[in-house]
């Protein structure tokens, strides 16, 4: 914790001064506000703990929601950039948040030194900014930005887990069985060869592991081609099509992308950005192949003076509910914020979803890996009882 020394005024006007104890700035100023006071300055006095080391999705979400609390306090960028940085242990985000500082000190925008930092922040950031510089509450749309980073950072760590843990599980009982194989199998061909034992099932698997190296290399392959499947689902149009109807893990992926959709959407809308205008910089923040395709389309659509449960409806991947739900919202003049609430709906089912797959997969997983190991335990036990009905005979 850093000790912060404030200058604020009370509900009566008065003012006062203080000191706190926070993790960051934005907290110390977030402390005074429940306090009912209106923070005037907050200076760091303490030398403060150590500086943390974040995942760049949960360094980039903390950025946001701080330079949030820190901008609507009337705290200048650059200082606050400083800040932010001073709590990050080195790294390629800190190296980012330095450079932009230097950027804001030479006169620049928040968005063109955002936009000068190269695979830092999401190609769609800067326009969010400029809209949420251009609509007076920058504040807002910061907050926006960081709670949907937030709520979909952990719905997509719950996916992934669900997936790597069976995996590894299956992997680890395939290293296993490897590992029994390059154990035994030296060991029973050499005897075989002492004792001149002549086997043709012996013989074909003790010469098909004759090595460590070979059944390194056979591991490192069968991981190399999970990886290239895996990226092809992800990284690829046509994989990520066919990711979108798979059972349970399709509907995850789907709600992971519209949740990203729906909120940088709802986040443009309420800095009142026009549809035609804040749905590209949308569908390029999903993060989905299919989408960018159709993004053109898309936004003629809007342009044309299409509602946005229309517009959505003709998306591939948006369920029926979701556009009809967002196509009443607009014509109640709720839009923006039905938006939001809709991308967080998806984010929290999909969280729910990937707990059940996980639940589905464990088990799977188990039995699978029970089949690896003891496939590779009866194969060397009858192999074996050849060898010793061989030396018999």
């Amino acid at each position: 914790m850093t000790q912060y020394r404030w200058e604020a005024t009370n509900e009566r006007g008065r003012s006062l001064q203080g000191e706190c104890s926070a993790g960051s700035l934005g907290e110390a100023a977030a402390q005074l506000r429940t306090r009912g006071l209106a923070p005037l300055s907050v200076d760091r006095v303490g030398l403060g703990s150590a500086p943390q080391a974040l995942p760049p999705g949960d360094a980039f979400a903390l950025f946001n929601r701080h330079l949030a609390e820190m901008t609507s306090i009337g705290l200048p960028l650059p200082r606050a950039i400083r800040e932010i940085a001073s709590g990050l242990r080195r790294g390629r985000f800190k190296r980012g948040l330095d450079q932009v500082e230097a950027s804001l000190l030479e006169g620049k925008s928040l968005e063109e030194a955002v936009g000068e930092v190269r695979g830092v922040f999401p190609p769609h950031y800067r326009w969010m900014l400029k809209a949420g510089t251009k609509a007076g509450n920058l504040p807002a749309m910061l907050s926006a930005v960081a709670r949907n980073t937030e709520v979909v950072l952990v719905a997509r760590r719950a996916f992934m887990e669900a997936l790597l843990y069976p995996f590894a599980i299956v992997l680890m009982a395939t290293l296993l069985g490897f590992s029994i194989l390059a154990f035994f199998a030296p060991f029973y061909r050499d005897l075989a060869r002492e004792q001149r034992v002549e086997a043709a099932g012996l013989n074909l698997l003790l010469e098909g592991f004759q090595s460590a190296g070979w059944i390194a290399g056979s591991a490192a392959g069968f991981t190399a081609l999970v990886g290239v499947a895996a990226w092809g689902l992800w990284k690829t149009e046509p994989g990520q099509r066919v990711l979108r109807r798979l059972p349970l893990v399709g509907r995850i992926w789907r709600h992971l992308v519209m949740s990203r959709l729906l909120g940088t959407l709802g986040a443009m809308l309420r800095s009142n950005v026009p549809l035609p205008g804040a749905l590209p910089i949308a569908l390029g923040a999903a993060g989905s192949l299919e989408l960018d395709r159709v993004a053109d389309h898309l936004t003629a659509s809007a342009s044309e003076g299409r509602a946005l449960g229309d517009v959505l409806a003709s998306a591939p991947g948006v369920s029926p509910e979701v556009a009809n739900f967002l196509g009443v919202a607009e014509r109640t003049g709720d839009a923006p914020h039905a938006t939001m609430q809709a991308a967080e709906l998806l984010a929290e089912q999909a969280l729910a979803d990937s707990e059940a797959l996980l639940v589905v997969l464990v088990p799977s997983a188990l039995l699978i890996a029970g089949v690896i190991v003891g496939s590779f335990v009866v194969s060397m036990v009858l192999t074996y009882t050849q060898l010793l009905e061989s030396l018999h005979s």
